[in-house]
This record gives C-alpha cells, sequence and structure tokens, in this order.
C-alpha cells in the first residue's frame, strides 16, 4: 500500500532543515488542489494515498525559512527554498478562491472561528502569513555579520530589530543568486 501522503508530509517533520528542503521541492510539484465539504487548505498527490492539510506543509516550509536564518544554511540551500514561494503561493491563491466560492454557493461549510485567536498572520497561520506575502524571502535572513560579508556595503532588502538591535539583515534574490555564483564559481541562472 502506498503510503499516505498526510504520513509522508508528517514524517518529514523528523528530517534535517536540507534534508527537508529537499522534500518539499520533491512533492511539491505533485500537488494538486482539492476542496472537501469542511472548510480547509486541502492537497491530493499522484504518488500518495488521501488528502493532505496543506497547512501542515505550509507550516514546515515557513519553519525551514526560518531555520535558515537559525542554523546559518548554505546560499544554495536557502535558494531552494525560496525557489518554492511561487509554488506556494499558487497552491494557496487557488485555493482561497476555491474556497470562497464554496463559502458562497454553500457548498463548503464555514470555518469555526476563535473569537480570542487574534492576527492569523501574527499567530503564524501559513495561509495568512504566505497569502499576505509574508514568506517571501524568508530564507534570505542572515545576522548582520553574514550580510556584511557576503554584500558589504551594499543596500538591503529589510531588516529585523528586537529591543534595538538589529538581529537579521535580508538581502534580495538578486544578491544571493550573484553571491552563489561568486562564491561557487559557477553561473547561476536568475529567477528575476
Amino acid at each position: 500500500m502506498t503510503q499516505t501522503l498526510q504520513d509522508h508530509i508528517t514524517s518529514l517533520h523528523t528530517l534535517s532543515l536540507a534534508d527537508t528542503i529537499k522534500a518539499i521541492t520533491t512533492v511539491t510539484p505533485g500537488l494538486k488542489t482539492s476542496i472537501q465539504p469542511k472548510y480547509g487548505y486541502f492537497v491530493t498527490h499522484s504518488d500518495y494515498d488521501g488528502i493532505a492539510d496543506l497547512e501542515d506543509l505550509g507550516r514546515l516550509w515557513l519553519k525551514a525559512g526560518r531555520d535558515c536564518f537559525d542554523e546559518h544554511a548554505a546560499l544554495e540551500l536557502r535558494l531552494l527554498h525560496y525557489q518554492q514561494t511561487d509554488i506556494f503561493d499558487k497552491l494557496y491563491v487557488d485555493l482561497d478562491k476555491r474556497l470562497e466560492a464554496g463559502l458562497k454557493d454553500g457548498s463548503i461549510a464555514p470555518p469555526v472561528r476563535d473569537p480570542d485567536a487574534g492576527c492569523s498572520c501574527c499567530a503564524g497561520v501559513p495561509s495568512s502569513v504566505i497569502l499576505c506575502g509574508f514568506a517571501e524571502g524568508e530564507a534570505f535572513h542572515f545576522t548582520p555579520e553574514e550580510y556584511e560579508g557576503f554584500w558589504v556595503e551594499q543596500e538591503n532588502s529589510g531588516s529585523r530589530y528586537r529591543d534595538g538591535v538589529c538581529m537579521s539583515v535580508m538581502a534580495s534574490l538578486k544578491q544571493v543568486e550573484e553571491a552563489l555564483a561568486r562564491t561557487s564559481g559557477v553561473e547561476v541562472v536568475s529567477m528575476l
């Protein structure tokens, strides 16, 4: 019997950062959105049985982006993570449109909202974070020292501060591609 898609996604949580990102890049191209009578972001895959909750995979992908910073991941791995952005965006946008249509025509039961939940983006709900565009470039955050080492005086794409102290500096896709080409000696085909 083939492994269920949900079981496969659950198993990815036990992998190292590099293996997690590689596994995500292997599974995402085959994902198809699936609308169920119960409100939710569901997907299927031809290589696996059953449906899976896209929020579980989205949560793992978001965590992997943050872990690229925490684990000082190599540029190649950060770029590989970034390359999944459009796939996740398309899956969530498609499902969001279909869910809205299902809510309007009554074919999908509305979600039960927790009145005390607060902002779903602030809570890290993958559908909200990704649909609002807050996930793009997550893997391109570097410590100020790492950023300085790669890009010296180049302008950054943003920074994160805590208590007035710069915690991370964000590079652009172009900067990461140029640094990768410079450090590896291999020309990187731009995604721009």
